[in-house]
């Protein structure tokens, strides 16, 4: 099982992103909410999608009864979105490995 948590900023706050797997859209992700993804083993790559912005694939590896937790983001400040949009869209939203597993306090933020 794959989580993905998007961490509450304001930077695109009313804005979902578009996730997919293996080039699949598989879902929705919201301001300060997850998606659980079950996969098959083997290897998989994840991609989110905001306007034409796309993300560079992340990889990961499923093992059998193994969870997967992943923060996808953005950046955070609003100058630093508008360059990244403009020159570097592939760059505005990203995978990031959360080794603590679910922050406790997810529904909360």
């Amino acid at each position: 099982m794959i989580v993905i948590e998007r961490r509450k900023r304001k930077l695109l706050c009313f804005r979902s992103f578009v996730i997919y797997v293996d080039g699949k859209r598989v879902g929705r992700l919201k301001r300060g909410k997850q998606l659980r993804l079950t996969l098959p083993f083997g290897q998989h790559e994840l991609c989110a999608r905001i306007d034409h912005c796309m993300s560079k694939p992340y990889k990961v590896m499923v093992h059998d009864d193994e969870t997967i937790h992943l923060y996808c983001d953005t950046c955070e400040k609003y100058s630093l979105y508008m360059k990244n949009m403009l020159v570097h869209p592939d760059k505005v939203l990203y995978f990031e490995h959360n080794d603590k597993g679910l922050d406790e306090n997810w529904h909360i933020r």
